[in-house]
């Protein structure tokens, strides 16, 4: 018996560390890219639906229409976001709530 509470504790411990240790990506970003020298910020809203990613993308500075963008992958902490009307890949990772943009 003593064994049995055992796993189930252990077993209830591993699945709060999985819980507590999972970041989401869902939600509002905003971040600045730097185009010919000028600032431009972006903001991209990201949603979820059972197991597909959406977003949309604006950049107040110059409009604010949002564009909903072609692909939002997020797998392993690493965030894949590809605009195709702009010809434009994002990539990051998730830590500690900020994304990282690799390019």
């Amino acid at each position: 018996m003593v064994s049995l509470a055992k796993w189930i504790i252990g077993l209830l411990l591993a699945f709060l560390s999985q819980i507590i240790n999972a970041q989401e990506i869902i939600g509002i970003w905003n971040g600045t890219i730097k185009v010919l020298g000028t600032e431009l910020p972006m903001v991209f809203t990201i949603k979820k639906d059972v197991d597909t990613y959406m977003s949309t993308l604006k950049s107040p500075k110059q409009s604010d229409q949002e564009l909903t963008v072609d692909k939002t992958i997020f797998v392993d902490q690493k965030l894949t976001i590809e605009v195709s009307a702009f010809k434009v890949t994002y990539e990051g990772v998730l830590e500690n709530q900020e994304v990282k943009i690799a390019r």
